[in-house]
């Protein structure tokens, strides 16, 4: 009786320090954020151009989680079916940015290299960049930690992997 009590009490341990280092990283990347925000405003001195800016980092937020779901299945099952979605997205969006973005780059730095470049200097346009890689950047780092180190199909999964029943209710106290 003893050894099932001091399982649940090192199972209960296990799930506070999941959920403690859960908040550590939201709270992270919630003051990363913060922090970015007014950074953009000091350097760029008006709330449409930040505006933009965050819009451009949530983009970059947004293509950051994909990223992190399809490194990081939970399973076999679930790897073989990302692998297929993400080489055939793989495919479109390589596609699509040749055609709609380097192309188009890659003639307009030829007719006017020096203009190219001095557009590409802006501290605007380089504050979206950097924005757009901050929001890439941390999304994916937060979804990887979620779902590999975390392991929500812990949570999912009705506590399966630690030998308990699969639809047993989950109390989180």
């Amino acid at each position: 009786m003893e050894d099932k009590d001091e399982e649940v009490h090192e199972q209960e341990s296990l799930d506070r320090k999941k959920w403690y280092t859960l908040f550590a990283v939201m709270g992270s990347v919630g003051f990363f954020f913060a922090l970015t925000v007014v950074c953009q405003y000091l350097i760029l001195e008006n709330w449409s151009e930040v505006g933009l800016s965050i819009l451009v980092g949530a983009c970059g937020a947004m293509f950051g989680s994909f990223t992190g779901l399809i490194v990081t299945p939970y399973n076999a099952m679930e790897e073989k079916r990302l692998s297929k979605v993400s080489a055939t997205i793989a495919t479109l969006v390589t596609g699509y940015l040749l055609a709609k973005v380097v192309d188009p780059l890659v003639t307009h730095a030829m007719k006017d290299p020096e203009a190219f470049f001095t557009l590409l200097g802006e501290v605007k346009n380089s504050v979206n960049v950097l924005s757009a890689i901050i929001g890439f950047l941390g999304s994916f780092l937060l979804t990887y930690q979620l779902r590999a180190y975390l392991s929500w199909a812990f949570f999912l999964r009705g506590r399966s992997q630690f030998g308990q029943v699969e639809n047993e209710n989950i109390h989180l106290d």
